[in-house]
């Protein structure tokens, strides 16, 4: 998204929430260094979603996670990933290196130990780590996908450095 383009969305925002949300030149900022890698008719989407749903103004965070969740269509969750390798076990579909059509659910099963899948020892307490790994990298991948690096890397002071807020009017100044 540029500039102009996020002022459209932040404004949108105000007049769904307009008791609540005042956008300024800092949030106009913030937002796109934070939400500036989204497609703007994702970003749009997320405004209704969430606008439909919820009393109160979205963050960066709902947005950020709405696209996210739209962007990954059929995602396994933990038992149907370990189901998945189950049977790709029982198959022997897989054979050295180990592979799996699901990315994470590979990882999962690396990080538990294919052969500790495999003998079956312990079905519970090797399904328990599995179900743990494999909800650790789906929450890892949503975080990294939330947030860019590039605006992890400023919240570790660059946001606070931002300039005083100006008028709502000065934000459609042209620059994109």
């Amino acid at each position: 998204m540029n500039k102009r383009e996020m002022v459209l969305g932040l404004g949108a925002i105000q007049a769904l929430y307009p008791r609540h949300f005042d956008p300024n030149a800092t949030m106009v900022r913030v937002w796109l260094e934070m939400c500036g890698d989204l497609d703007f008719n994702d970003f749009n989407e997320a405004v209704k979603h969430h606008a439909r749903t919820e009393e109160w103004p979205p963050t960066v965070a709902h947005i950020r996670a709405f696209v996210f969740k739209m962007s990954q269509g059929d995602v396994f969750t933990a038992e149907e990933a370990w189901e998945h390798v189950c049977q790709a076990i029982r198959d022997k579909a897989y054979h050295a290196p180990y592979g799996c059509s699901d990315e994470l659910a590979m990882r999962a099963a690396q990080s538990v130990g294919w052969a500790t899948i495999e003998t079956g020892r312990s079905r519970t307490h090797v399904r328990h780590q599995f179900i743990q790994a494999y909800n650790s990298f789906v929450q890892t991948k949503q975080t990294e996908e939330r947030m860019t690096f590039d605006g992890y890397k400023r919240l570790g002071g660059g946001l606070a450095r931002l300039e005083e807020a100006s008028g709502f009017k000065e934000l459609t100044d042209g620059q994109d």
